[in-house]
Order: C-alpha cells, then sequence, then structure tokens
C-alpha cells in the first residue's frame, strides 16, 4: 500500500475544513450566549467541510443523484437530525425515537440506488455488507456521543483526525481516491479543530457535531460498498471506528495526571488501533497501478 497525497490533492481540502473551523469558531463562542445557536453551527460544521470537499472534487450534484450525492444529502440529514437530538437532550426517549427514525431513513435513501440498479450493476458488494456498516456507524454514533460528553480537551479530535486521515489513505490506495479526499476533508477539520479547543473548550467535537461525523463515515463507508471493486475487509472499518473511542482510557481516575501524560495515555490505545487498521489494509490491498 505505496501512496502519499500530493499538495495540489490536500489543496482541495482547505475550503470544506476552513469553513468548519469557522463554524466551529462560532459555536464555541455562541455557547455562553444562545445555546441553541450552539448546537446549530456546530452539528453543520463537519456537514458544511463534507459537502463543500464533495463540490470542489466531483462538482455540484446532477440530476438523477447517484449514490455519491445521495450519500452527501445523507450527512445533511445526520446534520440536522443530530440538531434536534441535541436540542431535545433532556429525553432519551425522544433521543433514541429520532435516532432510529433517522438512520433507518438514511440506510433506506442512500441504498435505493443499490437495490434498483440490480445484482449485474456495479453494485457487486452485498446489501448485507452495508447494512452491517450501517449498523456499525449507527452504534458508533451513540458511543461517540458519549465519548464526547465525558472526554474534554484536544484528545478526541485528534483521534478523529488521524482515524479518518488513515481512512483517506486506505482507500485512495484501494482507487478510490475521491473517496480518499473525501476522508481527509473530514481528517482536516478534526486537525484545525485540535487548535480552538485550548481556548474554546466546547468548539472540538461537540456533542452535537456527533451525528454529523458519523454522517460522514456512513456517506464514505457506503460509497465505497457502490464503488470499490476491492474494498479493505470489513475489519478494517471496524478498527478505525473504534479507535476515537480508545480516549476514554484516559478518564480512568489512576490514569488522570498532567494534561500532557493523560494525553498521551489517551492516544496511545488510537495509534495501535489504527496501526493495525493499516496493517490489514496493506495485506489485502492491490497492486499499485503501473501507469499511475
Amino acid at each position: 500500500m505505496e501512496y502519499l497525497p500530493e499538495l495540489e490533492e490536500l489543496k482541495l481540502l482547505l475550503p470544506g475544513a476552513a469553513a468548519a473551523a469557522l463554524l466551529l469558531l462560532l459555536a464555541g463562542i455562541s455557547q455562553g450566549k444562545s445555546r441553541g445557536t450552539a448546537v446549530l453551527l456546530a452539528a453543520f460544521a463537519f456537514a458544511v467541510s463534507h459537502v463543500a470537499t464533495f463540490v470542489v472534487i466531483k462538482g455540484w450534484p446532477s440530476r438523477p443523484l447517484s449514490s455519491s450525492e445521495r450519500a452527501v444529502c445523507c450527512v445533511i440529514a445526520f446534520a440536522f437530525g443530530a440538531t434536534v437530538i441535541e436540542l431535545f437532550h433532556s429525553s432519551r426517549s425522544v433521543r433514541s425515537v429520532i435516532r432510529y427514525a433517522l438512520c433507518a431513513g438514511t440506510v433506506g435513501y442512500v441504498l435505493e440506488t443499490f437495490w434498483t440498479r440490480g445484482s449485474g450493476d456495479a453494485g457487486h458488494v452485498s446489501t448485507v455488507f452495508a447494512l452491517i456498516l450501517v449498523g456499525g456507524i449507527m452504534v458508533w454514533w451513540v458511543a461517540l456521543e458519549e465519548v464526547a460528553t465525558r472526554v474534554k480537551g484536544p484528545a478526541l479530535p485528534a483521534a478523529l483526525c488521524l482515524a479518518f486521515g488513515a481512512l483517506g489513505l486506505i482507500l485512495a490506495a484501494y482507487g478510490a481516491a475521491s473517496l480518499g479526499q473525501l476522508a481527509g476533508g473530514a481528517a482536516m477539520t478534526a486537525g484545525l479543530s485540535v487548535l480552538l479547543v485550548r481556548w474554546l473548550p466546547g468548539s472540538g467535537v461537540p456533542v452535537a457535531a456527533t451525528g454529523t461525523l458519523a454522517g460522514v463515515a456512513a456517506a464514505i463507508g457506503l460509497d465505497a460498498s457502490f464503488f470499490m471493486q476491492t474494498p479493505p475487509r470489513l475489519g478494517v472499518f471496524a478498527l478505525l471506528l473504534l479507535a476515537p473511542l480508545g480516549v476514554v482510557v484516559g478518564s480512568v481516575p489512576l490514569l488522570s495526571s498532567r494534561p500532557a501524560v493523560r494525553f498521551l495515555v489517551r492516544m496511545t490505545p488510537v495509534v495501535i488501533a489504527v496501526g493495525v487498521a493499516i496493517w490489514l489494509a496493506a495485506a489485502g490491498a492491490p497492486e499499485p497501478d503501473p501507469y499511475r
């Protein structure tokens, strides 16, 4: 697996990352004045990054919508749903109902293209694979929301940056360069949000943004299942999703110490999980294109 992004490819990620960083900055500033405004800005930060990166790379959506463009619509739906869920945070039952309905609607909307094309078309990956992936995304959303509530500071955005960055490199190495760039956009946004945490603790990865992040991961994973001839193993996706959750290790009271030590402790399981995912992906990667 021999692929490193070039400078020109990284430049395409800057508009989306800058827009998301601005929204997160405004969310952090607004959190003490208007909670509703802060929640709205935070929920849409990563969605705006993803949609902007998509438009820069692939252009404006056409009609009829392809699965790629449906995936972008799914992210917008997740962002809206995440906002509603966070605004109704006091009612756990309401949050659960909205989350289940949103996830079910997103699955049906994106997979409709896959089902209507038939098994003879490019949709060669089984529907079971796609459903397992979306089910995993849903569980990840719930877990990430809990982690974002408990873990403050730069560890979570740094872990997400590492996981999405690794996903981008893996997808590009497997022949899905545009999907790799979309994952890279999320990685860059998370990386920039690390810088904001120092001054605005609520702006790193707010709870309201976790649904959007789940939408971005679902959109990239579902699109990979549509178009990649040899997608990475399911275990690779699973490890990259689990990696950011490893930051909870540093929350154990006995391991809590100075901020720098706590950050290193939290990042250790993240680095291990991402490293294993890259190793598994490299073991099954297709031969590099000699004409590239």
